[in-house]
């Protein structure tokens, strides 16, 4: 009967009785829509009338006739909020609205009737309901005629006759002689039928009690009585009782005895009182209460449910927020923490679509409207936090880390060293020793020696944050619970000349517990890693005991908790009509609310703080300690609380009458402003009602107010002395601005900054974990700190649920709702009713506007270094006004790169493995069975993945809301499933005659020839075979040189003697040149027919009686078995004569149509053993070059012992390999000649392109292989870069090694486009926006995708794709995280680990020591400004902190440098004129610290003279391929050549120095080709750009020495170590731990003793060095031709004796093995994350002319800046690609000392040698072991540290960091 048609009888329309108009109906009419069922205790009725909040002036009505005087109403009613508005009540609101009584208003009169002297008549009158208005309130309107002697309206009553409450918002008076009159009431009205009292409002007249008019007076006490209560029974909902009782409500014993929690408030656990709720006992605690339904508040303290329901939306979507990471990262435990630091970051990338259904939505529809509305969208992410948008790294420093502490979220801590020495004033016998571990001498260490301990303190220079004694007593019972520990704290601070402050040292204490004895340590900012992380662990445990002092003290218990007695006490003791009422009325408004929410959910047993906090259960037991020993109600005044911490002290001259102690301390200053702007007000407002200052003590309900504050709400004070009086003005004043600070400014400076400052919990951990790995720590703790010290820190950080819920909680607690109410900004309505509380006003609000451009001002002023500068987030929390929203940000929305859909997509051609058979398969009767049951089994794994991801045990694959894994499923539907597995083959891209029947002709009955398997070399389906490129069919034009070969065998002279050859070949390879599919069939034929390789053995004697060289003995070598390893064992057999002599060689004939890679032969049968003649070569066949290849054994000669039938071979073969000089190489040449590097630019192509020579008087140069390629068209001197790079074929690595090189090249390639694909990159300029999406580079997969798989480097180099998924397991491409990234993400960031890797990094070789003062360029002046350094004396000193001056500190040896200025300068203008790049010439200086450690002190950039500009230098206080490719691949080069050319393979030079030379000539092509090309690698990817390659050879003019190339020389020519005879290896280190340098030395002494063993086995007479002919000549080609434009030179060796030539041949094996090693095989491990090592700096410093625009930009988003600076996209991930390519060991990987050369194994003194030398290298490895184990040496042990390994002799296959190789061969 009661929906919306209830007056409209349905069955019979004739009946009407009354049909109602839609105006009469409140709401909308639906009923049902709105229907909401009320909880019982709201239907109860209220005790008591409803007390006003406030109401405009009184009317002073005029005494003639009756005024007509029209109240308009507007009041909230269909709101009624989710705890009213029955629907039922609607329709009976609606018959109460046509009948028009239902809101019933009566004017009261200030006069007592002049009669009868009671109360006059009040005049009544009904409002009707009106228009529902935009706003949701509806307006009423009331009629009265008021009579001449009613005199003045003084307050009015109203009676709420709806079946509901209203929410009455204001009633305004029309037609009043002085105009309209607001009455503001702001108050929830009782129904009467609930209760039949009255609600009285009075109107805006303040009057002090001894003041009230009389017709008020009883109004006035009556309702402050009602307010009060009696104390007794339950609080109702609808109740505006206000009283008092201890916090009984915070636990919940009833419910767990976990949940038990000791009542605050008494003796034991004094505390602030709270309001009463008088709630049931708890049954288990009777001194709790129970928590049972909500938390009483009085009525009028709940706020209007619009507001509430946007409170609650917000809170709302921050709780469903904090799901997102749980779902997206699997938190399966309350403990899980986080395993990277990325996946915090990801608490801000993800979002959350919500979902379109669900009960929260059903259930709370007002609350999903008001999410929607307020995000726009219904998605819900975490903002990220200002701090972390400005500055990624800000929590990390420790600059960071000491500013906050005076502009941070807790600027209430910090305090002034007071005394000396520090001492606890807990009882020692419970708590230990009371003196301090930091101690004088440990504090003026830090401080650099600037000052004494003392003097420090007189100056007021030391700065404390102290939390040792407030959580010492606690630290035992915290160690209790589990997940969780704690510390008393104490942290030193230092005031800097800049007025900021520097962490000086962290103590951290544990009592006596366990019978453990107290356990203490100090911590300090350390550059050395370990005691880097050792320092951001006790940070950590610092900062969250910070967070929860800030969280329980500074903000809950300082502000809310004691606001609330005020509170209290004001609407108990003051009436509304009391003017201190009215002042303080805005400052107290929905505290009392926000304090029961806590209570409900924050400081509750189990709730956020004691989940979430460091010491959980404890937490508020700690919060009373610190109410009981720490608040005073006097120092909460700012001025007081200010000179109590040390931080100002009076000053009657100074500003605010105090001087601080910092000058620059944000909060301070700010908030002193903003404290005399309130006070001003304040005493305005007093002075006004009081202007007979008397009148204060004579205030009944003032005393009654104060008293009742210090003796009931403070009851646990009420004794303390230092409570203020209150008697006169003054006093009032003085309470009043106290109280208005404290629940506006100060709870402003501690509550709004949250998110901004603890969101990223990094920067504000509020828990710490696990404790100090020191504190007793195992061997295996210990161990994995130091391995992983990251992972440690990670797991000291709250917990993935901890970290969510607090940042939900902090997001929540910093929202500014719409309806917030900022000081200063609105007058209230009874201000604004009296002209002078009003003008008092508004120059309050005036003045708070100049506080906001004050604040403006401060924030940009440079000079402020605590509020200014790159990244800072300006200091504004005190800033008056705000906008709705946290601390200002803006949302990001994330974006689906439309790649990863392409990639991910399924045609529907796509053929799935094992799903059909193919043809040729299915014509086999065994392959087809097999095939089936092939099929059957991947059925049955699709079955068995559907199981599994059906299993709930199974976590990783089974839960809410996660997809289930099935990317292994072999098969698909079109599209993008996330499952299928295609083919691998190349069967849709190759045409058909490359299918496996090739061998079988189209027409079966026309065979030609059927090949048994045995007979097929290799894998012959045509999957794997391709046709060659056209230059490997051009004939081979000289025989092939061996490089090694066994012993020579003595024959006996008996009997001929059979002897059995056995081959090992490598045929079907024939590589990515050769291999054209025709010859294959011919091969099979030669081999049907046995005569494909030819032997012949060669004596080493002429015949005795011709004096001619003997016949060499035939054999064909036939073939037999193909051997697992993918070579072909072929047989020869031979009978040799009695006279025939020793075999000195062995001629080859390759009879195969394609050449054959020989990898040796095997001679079996004579008297003296098998003997292994090793060939490691290829052979050419005789169709394209009928010259034989002879291969040498292995015993060596000098030219002058050469026996006599070898010396035409030895002479001959050295002139096939020298050429003639003439005409252009071919591929199968072995020709070795030098030119010079006149390939690297390409004229041709692009003008962009042109390269200067390289070589020469312009531009001096080592020499390379000549190619003999055609000119350039355009540039005469330039060769063109047509085909491949020509290498003389030995020197190409066997096919087995090439295909594995290119497969590490192509994965790396194919590497580099994943971050491209999936981050979009649309040009080569573009950057990284964030620091998370370099760290992607590491994390991304990429499966190829059908396009990859199939694509043309796939039809072209099958093989190499068969690598990719060999060596990778899977078709999954990704780059490895470095492994100095993999330990410590954050070792790129910091400055010790930058001056430790100059030592123990990848470029050690460019760190010197300064051994001249001052600094001087040796440029021209005239063209590069002047020479002087700005590196001042000066300047250094303050760096190093005044413990010693500059030129001590040069004597002592203790200042190094980078120096790269005179290098760059000369290129910095050419360089500048390049897009995208730019360059200084630089120098940076290092302190030799204590430890042994560098510590950077400056840098130096200079730009030269440029476009009219003069000289710009900038010091800023805290260049790489010359190193590399320049001193080891590009001088080595002409070594290689003049060894092949003038040194036999059979001199022992030769077999010495080859292994060190393998492979090096091919590195270097490609490199020419790729790398150091215009346009290469180097050039788009390096600073220099097109000039690197003139900066290379600059560096070789000006820097390149080869005596200085041998280790020691080189250290000494640097200054990093000096000769002493009596120290190890003859030199001493100037730095003793130098890591490069100790292994080095070792290595190089261990080269040099093998060296000297091998050159005097040869040269026992030492003038036969100077007679060897060849030597000679190999000697001074490499000098006068191959270093031609240092020939003369006077620092050139010379080479006379066996010393000489020890030294020449183990500084080019130092070179091409260690120093390569070096400098190479930790390229990845150290650069592979750019940002360590960048390769370019795009822009320019923003300090060098910075416009405006780009330094505000600076300074607001540093890091950005930073970013931009750094390599592009492409660029970094084509260095990364190239760098993981040169950083890795390929299987075959040679190292030196590993294994025996075969000619060295045949003499027994070189094999006893090598044994020798061998063993020195495995001693090497354990050296390099202990000393990285060594916690003493602080530049290879530490938390994090990568061990240095790179001069580790020997190695695993890939990327290692370590490893020797004989040879440059990346």
């Amino acid at each position: 009967m009661l929906k919306p048609q209830v007056y409209h009888q349905q069955s019979n329309p004739t009946r009407t009785i009354l049909q109602l108009t839609e105006q009469f109906i409140p709401g909308n009419g639906q009923a049902n829509s709105f229907y909401f069922k009320m909880r019982p205790k709201t239907q109860k009725h209220s005790k008591a009338s409803l007390k006003p909040r406030s109401s405009t002036a009184i009317a002073r009505l005029s005494q003639g006739t009756k005024i007509k005087v029209k109240a308009i109403v507007n009041m909230q009613r269909n709101v009624g909020g989710v705890l009213t508005s029955l629907g039922i009540d609607q329709g009976l609101n609606g018959i109460q609205d046509m009948l028009g009584e239902t809101f019933l208003l009566e004017l009261i009169s200030v006069d007592l009737d002049s009669e009868s002297e009671l109360e006059k008549q009040t005049i009544k009158g009904y409002a009707h309901r009106k228009l529902k208005q935009p706003n949701g309130y509806v307006k009423y309107e009331a009629d009265f005629e008021v009579p001449p002697d009613f005199g003045e309206v003084g307050a009015i009553s109203v009676e709420n006759g709806y079946h509901t409450e209203v929410f009455l918002q204001g009633i305004v008076l029309n037609g009043l002689r002085q105009g309209n009159i607001n009455v503001a009431c702001g108050s929830w009205i009782h129904p009467k039928y609930k209760n039949k009292r009255k609600r009285v409002f009075f109107t805006n007249k303040s009057y002090l009690p001894s003041q009230t008019p009389s017709g008020l007076r009883r109004l006035r006490k009556e309702e402050l009585i009602i307010l009060r209560g009696n104390g007794l029974g339950e609080r109702q909902a609808g109740d505006r009782i206000y009283d008092y009782d201890v916090y009984n409500d915070i636990g919940d014993p009833d419910k767990s005895s976990e949940l038990a929690r000791p009542v605050l408030g008494g003796k034991k656990l004094p505390y602030p009182r709270r309001c009463r709720t008088g709630r049931p006992r708890s049954e288990i605690d009777p001194s709790s209460e129970t928590r049972k339904g909500d938390f009483y508040l009085p009525r009028d303290e709940v706020s209007p449910d619009v507001k509430q329901i946007k409170f609650y939306a917000k809170t709302l979507a921050s709780l469903i927020q904090a799901l997102v990471p749980s779902i997206g990262n699997g938190i399966t435990s309350a403990d899980h923490g986080f395993e990277y630091f990325t996946s915090i970051e990801s608490l801000f990338d993800e979002k959350l679509e919500l979902p379109p259904h669900g009960s929260w939505k059903t259930l709370l529809p007002q609350l999903f409207k008001a999410i929607s509305m307020d995000n726009g969208e219904d998605v819900l992410r975490f903002e990220m936090p200002t701090t972390m948008k400005r500055d990624k790294f800000c929590w990390f420093r420790d600059g960071e880390f000491g500013r906050q502490t005076l502009a941070g979220v807790n600027p209430y801590s910090i305090k002034l060293v007071m005394e000396w020495p520090i001492k606890s004033k807990l009882e020692p016998e419970i708590y230990g020793p009371p003196e301090s571990m930091i101690t004088a001498e440990l504090i003026e260490a830090q401080i650099g020696g600037l000052i004494k301990v003392h003097e420090a303190i007189n100056q007021r220079k030391l700065f404390i944050l102290d939390y040792h004694d407030l959580l010492l007593p606690f630290v035992s019972k915290v160690r209790e619970i589990e997940g969780t520990t704690l510390y008393g704290s104490r942290t030193l601070f230092f005031l800097t000349p800049e007025g900021t402050l520097r962490p000086l040292v962290i103590e951290l204490t544990r009592p006596p517990t366990d019978g453990n004895p107290k356990w203490r340590q100090v911590f300090t900012p350390c550059d050395h890693s370990t005691g880097f992380w050792l320092w951001m662990l006790a940070k950590a445990h610092v900062l969250a005991h910070d967070s929860g002092y800030h969280q329980l003290v500074s903000h809950w218990l300082r502000t809310h908790c004691v606001v609330e007695p005020y509170i209290i006490a004001t609407n108990r003791q003051l009436s509304v009509m009391h003017p201190v009422f009215r002042l303080l009325r805005p400052h107290i408004r929905n505290t009392m609310a926000t304090n029961a929410v806590a209570r409900q959910s924050l400081i509750n047993a189990g709730g956020t703080i004691e989940s979430s906090f460091s010491p959980g259960k404890y937490s508020m037991e700690i919060c009373s300690v610190a109410y009981d020993e720490l608040w005073r109600f006097d120092h909460e005044a700012l001025p007081n609380d200010l000179i109590s911490r040390g931080m100002a002290f009076e000053d009657p001259t100074a500003p605010h009458g105090l001087k601080l102690t910092i000058e620059d301390y944000p909060f301070a200053n700010d908030g002193l402003i903003l404290w005399d702007a309130i006070k001003q007000w304040v005493s305005d407002y007093v002075h006004h009602y009081y202007p007979d200052p008397s009148v204060v003590a004579c205030d009944e309900e003032l005393q009654a107010w104060w008293t009742e504050i210090r003796t009931v709400g403070h009851a646990d004070k009420k004794d303390e002395p230092w409570w203020p009086e209150l008697k006169t003005p003054h006093n009032l004043i003085d309470i009043l601005t106290t109280i208005i600070w404290v629940a506006s400014a100060h709870h402003a400076a501690v509550n709004f900054g949250q998110y901004t400052y603890a969101g990223y919990f990094p920067n504000r951990p509020t828990i710490a974990r696990k404790k100090m790995p020191t504190e007793d720590a195992t061997n295996e703790d210990w161990n994995r700190f130091l391995e992983k010290p990251e992972a440690v820190l990670l797991e000291t950080y709250p917990s993935k649920l901890q970290a969510t819920t607090i940042i939900a909680a902090l997001y929540v607690l910093s929202y500014h709702s719409t309806f917030e109410e900022y000081i200063g900004e609105h007058i209230e309505a009874a201000w604004a009713d009296d002209p002078i509380i009003k003008t008092a006003f508004e120059k309050f609000n005036g003045r708070l506007k100049e506080l906001e451009e004050i604040i403006n001002e401060r924030n940009a002023n440079p000079e402020l270094k605590n509020r200014n500068g790159a990244g800072i987030v300006p200091y504004e929390l005190l800033k008056p006004f705000s906008k709705p929203g946290t601390y200002p940000s803006k949302l990001k929305a994330t974006t689906v790169i439309a790649a990863l859909y392409v990639l991910s997509y399924h045609s529907p051609f796509e053929e799935y493995i094992g799903e059909h058979i193919e043809a040729a398969w299915a014509d086999d009767p065994i392959i087809k069975t097999a095939f089936e049951k092939f099929n059957g089994r991947l059925k049955g794994s699709e079955e068995i993945i559907n199981e599994r991801n059906a299993n709930p045990e199974l976590k990783n694959r089974n839960g809410a809301g996660v997809v289930p894994y099935e990317l292994l499923k072999p098969f698909s539907k079109p599209g993008v499933t996330g499952k299928g597995v295609p083919y691998k083959g190349l069967q849709k891209l190759l045409p058909a005659m490359l299918k496996p029947q090739f061998y079988q002709q189209s027409n079966p009955t026309r065979t030609l020839l059927r090949l048994t398997k045995q007979f097929i070399p290799g894998y012959h389906h045509a999957s794997f075979h391709f046709n060659s490129r056209s230059k490997a069919q051009k004939h081979i034009k000289d025989s092939f040189k061996p490089r090694s070969s066994k012993a020579i065998a003595s024959l006996s002279q008996d009997t001929k003697i059979k002897v059995k050859a056995i081959l090992k070949v490598k045929r079907n390879v024939g590589g990515l040149l050769t291999s054209l599919w025709i010859d294959q069939g011919l091969n099979d034929i030669q081999d049907l027919l046995g005569k494909t390789i030819l032997l012949e053995l060669i004596s080493v004697e002429l015949d005795p009686k011709r004096g001619l060289e003997k016949p060499t003995i035939e054999g064909y070598a036939r073939r037999r078995l193909s051997q697992a390893n993918e070579y072909v064992k072929y047989e020869a057999d031979f009978e040799v004569p009695p006279d025939f002599g020793e075999v000195g060689a062995v001629f080859v004939e390759n009879g195969y149509h394609t050449e054959l890679f020989l990898q040796e032969i095997v001679l079996n049968g004579l008297p003296q053993g098998n003997i292994n003649v090793t060939c490691g070569s290829w052979i050419h066949s005789k169709d394209k070059d009928k010259r034989k290849r002879i291969f040498f054994t292995n015993k060596a000669y000098i030219p002058s012992q050469t026996p006599s039938g070898l010396r035409r071979l030895r002479q001959e073969e050295l002139i096939i390999l020298r050429g003639n000089g003439l005409g252009e190489r071919q591929a199968g040449d072995r020709i070795y000649d030098y030119d010079v590097y006149n390939d690297i630019g390409d004229p041709d192509k692009s003008s962009e392109l042109a390269r200067p020579v390289l070589g020469g008087k312009k531009f001096p140069y080592p020499r390379r292989c000549r190619t003999g390629r055609p000119r350039s068209e355009i540039d005469p001197s330039s060769e063109t870069r047509k085909g491949d790079f020509y290498l003389p074929r030995d020197e190409i690595s066997a096919e087995v090694k090439q295909i594995k090189f290119y497969t590490n090249t192509l994965a790396s390639l194919i590497q580099a486009l994943v971050p491209s694909i999936r981050n979009a990159i649309t040009s080569a300029d573009h950057g990284f926006e964030y620091f998370t999406s370099i760290e992607s580079l590491f994390d991304e997969e990429l499966e190829l995708s059908p396009l990859l798989k199939e694509g043309l480097w796939k039809t072209l180099l099958p093989q190499l794709f068969k690598a990719i998924s060999m060596d990778n397991g899977e078709d999954v491409l990704r780059f490895e995280m470095p492994e100095t990234m993999k330990r410590d993400k954050f070792c790129w960031f910091k400055d010790g680990e930058f001056g430790r890797q100059t030592l123990a990094g990848l470029n050690p070789y460019s760190i010197k020591l300064v051994m001249e003062w001052p600094l001087k360029s040796k440029l021209d002046p005239e063209i590069y400004g002047p020479p002087e350094s700005m590196l001042t004396a000066e300047l250094i000193e303050a760096q190093i902190g005044g413990i010693i001056q500059v030129h001590d500190a040069i004597k002592q040896k203790k200042l190094f440098i980078l120096d790269y200025h005179d290098l760059l300068l000369p290129f910095v203008s050419k360089v500048r004129e390049l897009e995208g790049t730019t360059l200084y010439g630089s120098r940076t200086l290092f302190f030799l610290t204590p430890d042994g450690a560098l510590r950077p002190l400056a840098i130096e950039l200079t730009r030269p003279p440029i476009d009219g500009k003069t000289q710009w230098k900038q010091v800023y206080g805290f260049g790489y391929w010359p190193k590399h490719t320049l001193r080891t691949h590009c001088v080595t080069e002409p070594y290689i050549i003049a060894t092949n050319r003038q040194l036999s393979v059979m001199h022992p030079i030769f077999r010495l120095l080859h292994p060190h030379f393998r492979n090096t000539m091919e590195m270097n092509a490609l490199a020419r080709e790729s790398l150091i090309n215009a346009g290469g690698t180097i050039e788009s990817s390096f600073s220099p750009g097109k000039y690197a390659m003139e900066i290379c050879s600059f560096a070789y003019d000006k820097l390149w020495r080869f005596d200085l190339e041998a280790l020691p020389y080189d250290l000494i020519r640097r200054g990093m170590a000096v000769e002493d005879p009596t120290a190890p290896h003859g030199l001493k280190l100037t730095i003793e731990d130098y890591p490069f340098a100790n292994d080095g030395l070792i290595l190089w002494d261990a080269i040099k003793q093998w060296v000297s063993d091998y050159v005097h086995h040869y040269y026992p007479d030492p003038s036969v060095v100077a007679c060897d002919e060849e030597l000679q000549a190999w000697w001074t080609e490499i000098r006068t031709v191959g270093h031609a434009d240092k020939k003369d030179e006077p620092w050139w060796p010379e080479l006379k004796t066996p010393h000489n030539l020890i030294d020449i041949l183990t500084t080019m094996i130092w070179v091409a093995s260690a120093h390569h090693a070096a400098v190479n095989f930790g390229q990845y491990t150290y650069a592979g994350y750019f940002p360590n090592r960048p390769t370019i700096a795009r822009i320019k410093m923003p300090t060098e002319d910075p416009t405006d625009e780009d330094w505000n930009r600076f300074l607001e988003k540093p890091e950005a800046v930073l970013l931009e600076t750094y390599p592009s996209k492409l660029q970094a991930t084509t260095v990364i690609a190239a760098l993981y390519l040169l950083s890795y060991h390929s299987p075959y990987e040679e190292y030196i000392g590993e294994h025996i050369e075969a000619a060295w194994a045949d003499d027994p003194i070189i094999k006893t040698a090598f044994e020798k030398f061998s063993g020195r290298m495995k001693e090497l490895e354990e050296i390099i072991n202990d000393r990285n184990a060594n916690p003493e040496l602080k530049n290879r042990n530490g938390a994090g540290i990568v061990p240095y390994e790179l001069l580790k002799p020997f190695s695993k296959p890939g990327v290692t960091g370590k490893g020797v190789p004989y040879s440059i061969s990346n």
